[in-house]
């Protein structure tokens, strides 16, 4: 069994990942309304304008499933900010806008989960 004070190592050894993150919430839910698509559109513009040090991952829902698909981005020293409803056209404005310009689209973003 792992004590707290192992626990609490892990914790303080911890760092938060470098570079831009885009995640793409890919539950049942997320995948029934085009998340699979968008995460494809967020990889593919990615590679295609050459942009580095992004990771792009998916990962399960976390319960807004009437305001899927849901991505996350994280871009240093900014916010993490959760956007909803998202298509591959707003994949892109994501890209363009927020990664490449470092400007929210606060029109498509719910408020901080935590």
């Amino acid at each position: 069994m792992i004590s707290l004070a192992d626990l609490n190592e892990i914790k303080r050894s911890y760092r938060e990942p470098e570079g831009v993150q885009i995640v793409v919430r890919l539950g049942i839910c997320g995948a029934s309304v085009g998340a699979k698509e968008v995460f494809e559109t967020f990889k593919n513009v990615v590679k295609e304008k050459g942009i580095t040090g992004v990771r792009i991952y998916t990962t399960g829902c976390i319960g807004l499933c009437s305001q899927e698909p849901v991505v996350d981005v994280v871009v240093p020293g900014m916010p993490r900010v959760t956007y909803t409803f998202v298509t591959p056209e707003k994949a892109r404005g994501i890209i363009f806008h927020h990664i490449e310009r470092k400007q929210i689209i606060k029109e498509w973003v719910i408020p901080n989960l935590g």
